[in-house]
């Protein structure tokens, strides 16, 4: 009995189906360690490298803004022939303020979580392994790579995403455990529909590339080579500590006109 013989030039096509699979399937995940990762890291890097003192610069211009809005009102009342109710004025106030209250807690916030990131960074064999991971499940879920539209696979890319965002390796290892009892992804056999899925493969690959050269001009990856830069955070701090002078100075003279024009 005769055996088929493959066609040359179709085992070539599958061949480099599976080598551009693989390619995206690494764009993929470099995307989303860009994203998901590094980004954040850069932030909260900024955050506790600068934040806390933009932190206090912020927190002194609410101080200035509530003390002129009290003498605004102390003016007012003083105007109208009045002496200035205190009790009535700062419960006015805080209830003005209670905005820019918000926004410092929010940025406190902020700055505790990045302090918090910046402490709980997973070791380098830990995020290797989540990433690995990520990028076998990718390479065998995403429509890209597979050219299927499968429930399933969408469902099971859903919760490699969600996993991988948290670094949670139990689950990605699960995932991958179930994924692989499926079996192989099955490639076209035709060499038309091959030459179809090497084309878009490489239209993807591009789109890829794209995506991340945004991300790494973009102005947080940017920031990263000044907070490494000694010269660049020495000058960001004094510019942040000479801004905190002249407001210090500010609310010590509006203090001091308050104090004058109470009853």
């Amino acid at each position: 009995m005769n055996s088929i013989i493959p066609d040359p030039h179709t085992q070539q096509l599958r061949r480099e189906c599976e080598i551009l699979g693989a390619e995206l399937a690494l764009l993929f995940t470099e995307h989303d360690v860009l994203v998901n990762t590094i980004l954040p890291n850069i932030i909260a890097d900024y955050q506790v490298k600068v934040g806390a003192l933009e932190l206090d610069k912020f927190s002194l211009e609410i101080e200035i803004r509530r003390l002129k809005k009290q003498i605004a009102l102390m003016q007012e009342a003083l105007n109208h022939g009045r002496l200035p109710d205190m009790t009535e004025i700062h419960a006015r106030l805080d209830a003005l303020m209670q905005e820019w209250q918000q926004q410092f807690d929010r940025k406190m916030e902020q700055l505790e979580e990045a302090q918090y990131r910046l402490k709980n960074l997973g070791d380098t064999e830990f995020s290797a392994e989540i990433r690995k991971l990520y990028r076998e499940l990718v390479l065998k879920l995403h429509p890209d790579i597979t050219r299927r539209t499968d429930e399933r696979d969408a469902m099971l890319l859903q919760r490699a995403m969600a996993a991988y965002r948290i670094g949670d390796v139990e689950e990605l290892r699960a995932l991958k455990l179930l994924v692989d009892s499926t079996g192989e992804v099955q490639l076209p056999t035709q060499s038309d529909e091959l030459q179809k899925q090497k084309n878009l493969l490489k239209e993807r690959i591009e789109t890829m590339l794209l995506k991340i050269e945004e991300v790494k001009n973009g102005s947080v990856y940017q920031l990263s080579k000044k907070l490494e830069s000694p010269e660049w955070l020495a000058e960001k701090h004094a510019e942040l500590h000479a801004s905190i002078h002249e407001l210090e100075v500010l609310k010590n003279n509006l203090s001091a006109t308050a104090d004058s024009m109470k009853p």
